[in-house]
């Protein structure tokens, strides 16, 4: 017979400072991911810049065009963009309208975004399950430009979903760390006030 006073067993009965801190350093790993993917597929605003002056100088040096060049630089941007946002995002740099937003305090502001997940996973999800779709029956196609290069198109498309994968990943740890600033800041304040309350008076 079950004793209803006793506390249910845990799968993993570990201390919770310690379970903190494996859920700090998955969150970390998340970042440390973003971060250098970013960083990598930045090297790609290199060759786009090569590109673009290849094709300005044989262009109207030696009035001579080139199909190549405006698809390399095309996919190379697109790489950079969809592949930079999780970093973007870690880093704090996407494009908001700060009108209120940026006057609130940063308790506020973990408010405010730990609100409006809903809302960004109400787009990225169905985004991600979308171009996912698209991913694979590129994959399957083998599909191509068909223009006259006619690169391959199924890896920028498979790209894509992983781009957006990882911006979900990394907009989750933005959620979770905001949920622990600001629960934080709610022990901080109650810690401040028992103390308050119990302090002898005159000091």
């Amino acid at each position: 017979m079950v004793n209803m006073g006793e506390r249910p067993l845990s799968l993993f009965p570990l201390p919770l400072h310690v379970k903190e801190k494996l859920v700090n350093k998955f969150l970390s790993a998340i970042d440390w991911i973003s971060i250098w993917i970013g960083k990598v597929f930045s090297i790609l605003s290199f060759v786009v810049a090569i590109a673009i002056l290849y094709e300005v100088t044989i262009r109207y040096v030696f009035r001579i065009a080139t199909q190549w060049t405006t698809e390399l630089t095309i996919m190379s941007c697109g790489l950079v963009y969809v592949m930079g946002g999780a970093w973007t995002m870690h880093s704090n740099r996407h494009m908001r309208i700060e009108i209120f937003y940026g006057k609130l305090s940063q308790r506020k502001k973990a408010l405010i975004d730990i609100f409006t997940f809903s809302f960004f996973l109400a787009y990225i999800v169905p985004l991600l399950w979308a171009s996912a779709i698209f991913s694979w029956d590129s994959l399957k196609l083998r599909e191509t430009s068909a223009s006259p290069w006619d690169p391959p198109v199924y890896p920028i498309k498979i790209a894509l979903t992983l781009g957006i994968f990882l911006l979900l990943l990394e907009a989750i740890v933005k959620w979770i760390r905001n949920i622990q600033f600001v629960r934080s800041g709610a022990k901080v304040a109650l810690q401040e006030k028992e103390e308050t309350s119990i302090r002898p008076e005159g000091i």
